[in-house]
């Protein structure tokens, strides 16, 4: 087990001063209040108070063990349901709020996620799920490609017809704006899509 960085930082406090650390839940963060516990038990600082700190602090660890049990649990069971999508294979899947998303798994430990929405997940970006072990998998938001040759490409060619055809006057930067509208609004949506869809994989796969 690593070491609580925070004992160092203690160490020159006051017996007085770490029992004050030891009952603040509001100021401290769980883990500097174990170490202020640690050091006033090897100081054999004796009294009510860190009788009470030391009861309150282990209850509060064993809830945050069970809490970190059940996430744990939680991913492997999203794992084991991702890992029955086969190699090639999309699975549709419908949230409660009615909207759906659709999971292709690419190889042996990737997957890819699309939602639908914004024009049916057509100029949304997509989110990219690997495996690293059988307990733990990352997420992370990349371009959708798809929109890019759809919007992109075709808004191109569109805008070379009408230049052409002398419906629109030639100006260089009239051909990217296709491009644009097509990376743009990924690129707003990435961090929002994000949060969004790790709680949407959680919400159609943690299934026992």
């Amino acid at each position: 087990m690593a070491e609580n960085p925070f004992i160092d930082k203690f160490k020159s406090k006051s017996d007085h001063d770490l029992i004050k650390v030891a009952e603040d839940s509001k100021s401290y963060v769980l883990q500097a209040r174990l170490a202020a516990l640690q050091l006033l038990k090897e100081r054999d600082y004796d009294s009510i108070r860190l009788e009470k700190a030391d009861k309150d602090l282990q209850d509060l660890v064993g809830i945050e063990k069970e809490q970190d049990d059940s996430v744990q649990e939680q991913d492997r069971r999203i794992i084991r349901n991702l890992k029955q999508i086969e190699i090639g294979q999309s699975i549709t899947k419908q949230l409660a709020s009615g909207y759906e998303v659709e999971i292709t798994r690419i190889n042996e430990d990737s997957f890819k996620m699309v939602k639908d929405y914004l024009f049916q997940g057509k100029i949304g970006p997509l989110i990219m799920c690997k495996i690293k072990d059988d307990q733990t998998y990352l997420c992370y938001p990349s371009l959708y490609l798809r929109p890019m040759w759809t919007i992109g490409l075709g808004g191109t060619a569109l805008i070379a017809l009408a230049v052409f055809f002398g419906n629109m006057y030639y100006e260089r930067f009239v051909f990217l704006i296709p491009l644009i509208a097509a990376i743009l609004p990924q690129l707003v949506l990435m961090p929002f899509q994000y949060y969004i869809s790790q709680d949407n994989l959680i919400e159609i796969m943690d299934q026992a």
